[in-house]
């Protein structure tokens, strides 16, 4: 039998998964902001490489179930600007 899927990591495998997307943001349910590259992607969690001053030297494995799925955004390689994220 198949593991479940909640429909929340449903739509981060969709974030996660942009062609045209270089850079990706989001927060935590715990109020972090994360922005950087997706560097792995799994079933249910995320390896993630932060970007900027303040960045982890390491990238870290971040569960979706520690993602909110209401503000997701990506920087878009084609139109060089920030998008918001609609699921399909």
């Amino acid at each position: 039998m198949a593991d479940f899927i909640p429909s929340s990591h449903a739509t981060l495998r969709q974030f996660f998964d942009i062609d045209t997307a270089e850079k990706w943001s989001f927060d935590t349910n715990e109020g972090v902001h994360c922005e950087g590259f997706a560097i792995e992607v799994e079933v249910h969690r995320v390896l993630f490489a932060f970007a900027g001053p303040m960045a982890l030297d390491e990238p870290e494995w971040i569960s979706f179930d520690r993602i909110g799925i209401e503000e997701l955004s990506y920087w878009d390689s084609q139109k060089r600007c920030w998008l918001d994220f609609s699921p399909a």
